[in-house]
């Protein structure tokens, strides 16, 4: 499976007008060049638009469900990453398309074309890295869940 085989959905039936006015601008530069981003920001928002998206959901898009639920090749693999990278910064999102430029992103992905567990090593690295998952302490350990209180938090 990947990402372009995916069709694109109509403005009307899913994106908010932000985002149908971005990918718009894509297919005007290349008309294939909307498949990808269109696809993975389904995956990462979802019905939600881009007020959705995350820096959580970025990484694990990119670092998680990209390598791993996506059978196709390290090269196609890092054109998705470039082109969300494009459509991120359109929707005035720099911080998140830095993330997908990254080398932190392509070891990411290199690491999964070696050994899945060398992948997972380097998602599950970076991650804590990134900074954005809280950390446990002494007195208070952070569950396998969350809950409304908790994500808040």
């Amino acid at each position: 499976m990947v990402l372009g085989d995916y069709p694109p959905m109509g403005e009307d039936e899913y994106w908010d007008p932000v985002t149908a006015n971005v990918l718009d601008e894509l297919r005007r530069d290349d008309p294939s060049a909307a498949s990808d981003p269109d696809a993975a920001l389904q995956w990462i928002a979802g019905e939600e638009g881009p007020d959705a998206i995350t820096q959580d959901r970025i990484q694990e898009f990119l670092w998680y469900s990209l390598p791993v639920k996506f059978l196709t090749d390290l090269g196609y693999k890092l054109r998705v990453a470039a082109a969300l990278a494009r459509a991120l910064d359109l929707l005035g999102l720099p911080r998140y398309a830095e993330i997908c430029r990254s080398d932190t992103t392509r070891s990411i992905l290199h690491a999964y074309e070696e050994d899945i567990d060398k992948g997972r090593e380097a998602f599950i690295a970076a991650s804590i890295a990134s900074g954005i998952q809280p950390p446990d302490l002494p007195e208070f350990e952070w569950g396998p869940t969350m809950a409304w209180e908790e994500a808040r938090a």
